[in-house]
This record gives structure tokens, sequence and C-alpha cells, in this order.
């Protein structure tokens, strides 16, 4: 359901919308019908979804969002294990375009709440929750064909891990993370060539570490239709899934902020940071076939 809260009298003025959205699933009852040769008492699969949203945009072109959200999805299995997730959320994003001035501001702010949880017949019950907050601000400056872009983000995590262990001792993980970033990229255009170098700066508040970041983007034209990519650089979380070795298939994930509980030694080595790290290279081409397709083929290499 969507539409006009309050509507422009003319063109250029502001105005207000809402949108709101819910579904859910009826597969339990008709696959009593649709598909009782997989199952006659039907297939335990269920969601239940509802996003809302509430729009204003302002005469110079400047607009607000305020959004909201609710999913649960759920599978129970009697005498096997019933699993359920559910993600809760709320937030805002902006754009500013302040007149006379050629810088676009946008910004975020947003929370949300994850949570999954299992319980089996010959198990203690497994719980997993992260809930986060994080605020953005970016200033974007346009030149000509140039663009340059630098930004501001702070986030918090806070993580619960519940479960027992083979020898039935309950082990609770608790852990908090607050993350402070900065960033600036540049994208110029060279003849048939278009290059974005940027650079990122992240604080792990929790761990007192600074991961710096520098990325880089190259896009070549071969012709107006066919065009080389490539694109690599350094990224960095505080942030682990962790799973049992002891399920055949692995339907339980739980999450994990780093920890300081790590050996200083791995594989001989001297462990000197706790965050999980990784270097990408992507390479790739995109290719505009006829009949408005287009072909996007990409490999990469990850060194996590």
């Amino acid at each position: 359901l969507e539409g006009p809260i309050t509507k422009p009298e003319k063109e250029g003025d502001g105005s207000i919308s809402f949108l709101f959205s819910a579904r859910s699933s009826y597969l339990e009852q008709s696959s009593k019908v649709l598909y009782k040769y997989a199952d006659s008492s039907g297939l335990p699969y269920n969601f239940l979804d509802f996003y809302g949203k509430i729009s204003m945009t302002g005469s110079s072109g400047s607009k607000i969002d305020f959004f909201g959200f609710n999913f649960t999805d759920q599978v129970n299995f009697p005498g096997l294990y019933n699993l359920k997730w559910t993600s809760t959320g709320f937030g805002s994003n902006f754009i500013m375009v302040p007149s006379g001035a050629d810088v676009i501001i946008d910004g975020t702010f947003a929370y949300s709440n994850y949570g999954i949880s299992i319980s089996e017949p010959d198990n203690e019950p497994r719980n997993s929750n992260i809930n986060s907050f994080n605020f953005g601000l970016n200033f974007s400056y346009y030149f000509n064909k140039d663009e340059f872009k630098y930004g501001l983000a702070v986030s918090g995590t806070k993580t619960d891990l519940a479960f027992n262990n083979p020898i039935n001792l309950q082990i609770n993980e608790n852990g908090n993370s607050t993350e402070f970033a900065a960033y600036l990229k540049y994208k110029k255009i060279l003849g048939n060539f278009v290059f974005e170098p940027g650079f990122r700066l992240n604080f792990y508040g929790s761990l007192g570490e600074v991961s710096p970041e520098p990325r880089l983007g190259i896009k070549y034209n071969v012709t107006d239709k066919f065009r080389l990519k490539f694109s690599g650089g350094y990224y960095s979380q505080n942030l682990v899934s962790t799973t049992s070795e002891l399920d055949v298939v692995n339907l339980f994930y739980g999450f994990l902020t780093g920890s300081q509980n790590i050996t200083n030694q791995a594989n001989g080595q001297q462990v000197t940071s706790l965050l999980q790290k990784a270097r990408h290279a992507i390479f790739g081409f995109e290719w505009d076939l006829p009949h408005h397709f287009e072909l996007n083929v990409e490999g990469y290499i990850k060194d996590f």
C-alpha cells in the first residue's frame, strides 16, 4: 500500500508519501494439497514480514526517509528441530542539496537487531543475537565529469551467544564493539579510462586497533559496448560467525565480535591482529548484447 500524504500544488513543490507492505507464507497450509508427495501433513515453513516508510521531499531536491521493518522466519519439524530467525530495525536516511553550493550531503542513521534460535530434542537450545547501530555522513563534490567523495561513520555492535557444549556445560559469550571510520575516494575520467582510487581508515575501539585500507577501481571502455574492469583493496571486520562441528548440516550460525581470547601464535607465526582481514582482487568485463541484454563476467581472488 502506497500513496501521497501531501501532494505538490505546483511543479517544484515538496511532498510527503508513505509505503507499507506486509506478506506471509501459506505454504504450510497449501502444501497439504499441492505437495502431498513431499509430506502429507504439510511443509512447516513460515514467514511474516512487515515494512514501512515515509518519504519527505523538499522543493530544493532535499529528501528524508523514515523506515522500519520486522521480519520473522520459522521452520518447525516436530521431533527434529525448531529453527527461527527474527530481524527488526528502524532508521532514517537523508539527502541535502544546499542552494548555491556544488556539494550534496547524505547520511544514514539506523538500528537493527537480528536473532536466531534452534531447539532440538537431544540438545539444549542455542541462541544468538546481534544488535547494532550505525551513523554515517557523506559529502559529494562534482567537477565536470569527476567526483570527489568523503565521509565519516560511527557504529556499535553487541553480540550474545548461548549454547551447551558436549559435556552439557552452558556457554555464554557476550561482546561489544564500537567502530569509527573515515574514508575518501575520487572518480576521474581520462579518455576511455575511469579511475576510482580510495582510502578508508577504521578504528576498532574495543580492540584498540587501527586498520588503514587503500582501495582502487579501474574501468576501460574498449568500445561503446564492451568494457574491462578491475578492483582491489584491503578490508577488515570485527565480527565472526561460529558453527558446531557436531552438526551434520549447519542450520545454526552464531555471531561474535572479535575476542581477545585468541592464541598468541597460529601456524608457528605471531598473531599481531585480532581483526578479520582480507585482500580482494576482482577482474571482469561487461558486454552489451543485442535486445537489451548485458553479459557481466567477473573472477576474484580473496586472501583472508
